[in-house]
């Protein structure tokens, strides 16, 4: 059991210190971030900043540093050479082109991002001591990571062995996130109190968290909870993960829910957390690869994830949605969302075929088996018309019966504009068309959208495909709503990624070259659903839950000597409070944005206003 305010690894930060000898000691006192400056280094054998060009771009350091504040984001503007040194981050964050020389050691919560695409070129070292941090490679593919860095990297001090007990996920396009794979890893800590009050209990990764089984006896508890960046949580009123229900994904920061939305006030029986995948939009249907895709589906619930791509496997028809069928689904590695059905209002063909599972009724108590998985859902993808037909009342009777969807998926052909007699139409005109077929699905469902199939029609010549894509690729990336896209081949001989000697067309040379931006983006999320706002029975309606980000109230300078600072957005009601490690009050006072901490004694500190905190180093 975690007490109030007890954070992962928080308690590590004051045995760290005495745990690990080190030279230099970050103390952030020049308060401008820049790891170069030795003002913001304190030498631990004389308690002052290290001599002017101790720690330089331009020599190898050869010193044992240690940036561990619970609190500091350092820049690096130059290379960092660590000749015969080494560098222990924890519980801080750290940003550079690259590290030369030397090993580091990434304890919990400690985010270091290298941006050069020879980032791992300098031989250094990497042991990770914990699945709570990572390191971010904006610039070097997972693959090459992978086949050419391998060695670099150890997990408490044994080989990193990939999907074993290291992982090596996307960042996006072109980038790589190495992390360690550990079952027994806790990201969530739920509390039985609004505001993170109360007692708190851990969470592991992966595992299924059901009724008796929510551990620290929190079944029907959670009041609010912290979720560590670089994982997802779903959670749900019933045990089998069905009913009421909600994801959650923090991506480049913690997420502080103070307050469980409206919809999961009832109770919590069902938690299931996963590593999150960041992928770009630009993906792939079927089993061609050479795209710069970071994603892709088959039609079908077994094809595997690579260590290029993300797979996104559907349950195509009726067998798939089985406990069976969904076994592959939860077993897959990188799997962040499963996908419905492939176009059931099509009673003669495709999925629709099969089971009655055209009839609406059958296709919605079907799809509530997803719900098992704990994975992000995805909309059975429809035939054009569909959309705003079939799905239509799918949708409402899914959401009568609080069967979640977090995703609308929908296929486009342009079927509308009587292709058969158009194969030489303006490529503008039909870029139109299907911008204001989009726009209608979103306004209609107010939902992210994959677009899963889509081309020209299969009816049009090379040089329509080819004006349409130029037109909605750049669309697609521009827009927030739509999370991921994929092409789908006519297979006419129009509208082809490659020719017949393997080589790019110039359609495929133009969709391997669009730069694909996030599919989630932003720093945290509380992910939208048909079921956002639905109040149990229960509750009253007027219960308002909301998000508060970790960041709702800024504290500064941090570490502080003697003033702290609040910068907030919220209508301040409360007290100021300040706990301090073990959960102890120690200090309360009116509200100011100016604070003397001077009477504290030296530590890690939480500040609490209105159920927001902020975490703080008294120097």
């Amino acid at each position: 059991m975690y007490k109030f305010l007890f954070i992962t690894g928080a308690l590590l930060f004051l045995n760290t210190l005495s745990a690990f000898a080190q030279d230099y000691i970050w103390t952030g006192n020049a308060g401008n971030h820049d790891f170069f400056d030795e003002a913001n280094w304190k030498d631990e054998s004389t308690g002052q900043p290290p001599e002017a060009g101790s720690i330089s771009p331009d020599a190898d350091i050869n010193k044992n540093l240690s940036i561990v504040d619970g609190l500091s984001e350092v820049l690096a503007g130059s290379p960092i050479s660590l000749g015969t040194g080494s560098l222990t981050l924890e519980n801080s964050s750290l940003a550079a082109m690259t590290i030369i020389g030397g090993s580091v050691k990434i304890e919990s919560e400690g985010y270091l991002a290298l941006h050069a695409s020879n980032a791992l070129s300098g031989g250094t070292s990497f042991d990770f001591a914990t699945a709570i941090a990572w390191l971010k490679l904006p610039n070097i593919y997972p693959n090459e990571v992978l086949v050419e860095h391998i060695t670099q990297f150890t997990i408490k001090e044994e080989p990193g062995i990939y999907a074993q007990n290291l992982r090596i996920d996307n960042y996006y396009a072109g980038g790589a996130m190495v992390r360690m794979e550990d079952g027994t890893a806790t990201p969530l800590i739920i509390y039985d109190q609004p505001g993170l009050g109360g007692d708190g209990t851990a969470v592991t990764v992966r595992d299924f968290h059901r009724g008796s089984e929510v551990p620290g006896g929190m079944n029907n508890k959670t009041a609010s909870f912290v979720l560590n960046r670089g994982y997802m949580a779903t959670l749900a009123e019933n045990d089998d993960g069905t009913g009421l229900s909600r994801v959650f994904i923090a991506l480049e920061e913690d997420l502080v829910v103070n307050e469980l939305p409206v919809e999961l006030s009832g109770g919590i029986s069902f938690i299931r957390v996963l590593p999150w995948n960041y992928v770009s939009k630009k993906g792939i249907g079927g089993t061609v690869t050479g795209l710069d895709e970071t994603w892709h589906y088959q039609w079908g619930h077994t094809a595997k994830s690579t260590i290029h791509r993300e797979i996104a496997p559907m349950t195509w028809g009726y067998g798939a949605a089985s406990e069976t069928g969904l076994a592959h689904v939860i077993d897959n590695h990188k799997v962040t969302h499963v996908m419905g059905f492939n176009e059931p209002d099509d009673c003669h063909g495709q999925s629709g075929q099969w089971n009655n599972l055209c009839q609406v009724d059958v296709a919605v108590a079907r799809y509530e088996n997803l719900m098992t998985t704990g994975l992000r859902l995805v909309s059975p993808g429809t035939r054009e018309e569909g959309a705003l037909r079939w799905l239509k009342e799918f949708h409402e009777k899914a959401t009568e019966q609080n069967i979640r969807i977090d995703v609308i998926a929908v296929h486009w052909y342009d079927w509308g504009s009587n292709p058969r007699n158009s194969p030489n139409a303006n490529p503008q005109q039909v870029f139109n068309r299907f911008r204001n077929y989009l726009t209608n699905v979103y306004n209609h469902y107010k939902l992210p959208i994959w677009i899963t199939e889509f081309n020209a029609n299969i009816n049009r010549t090379t040089a329509v495909q080819e004006g349409f894509m130029a037109l909605a690729l750049p669309y697609l990336e521009s827009l927030d709503y739509v999370e991921r896209y994929a092409w789908f081949q006519p297979n006419s001989g129009t509208g082809q990624y490659y020719d017949g000697n393997g080589n790019y067309t110039p359609l495929g040379s133009f969709y391997k070259n669009q730069e694909s931006t996030p599919a989630v983006r932003g720093g945290s999320l509380m992910s939208s659903s048909n079921l956002e706002g639905k109040s149990p029975d229960n509750v009253s309606s007027d219960r308002a839950g909301h998000v508060i980000p970790a960041n709702s109230v800024k504290v500064y300078p941090n570490p502080v000597a003697d003033i702290l600072h609040l910068e907030t957005h919220l209508n301040i009601q409360d007290k100021i409070s300040i706990y301090n490690l073990t959960g102890t009050l120690v200090k309360q006072l009116d509200y100011s944005n100016v604070i003397n901490v001077s009477p504290l004694r030296s530590g890690v500190y939480f500040l609490r206003i209105n159920n927001s905190t902020a975490r703080f180093v008294k120097l």
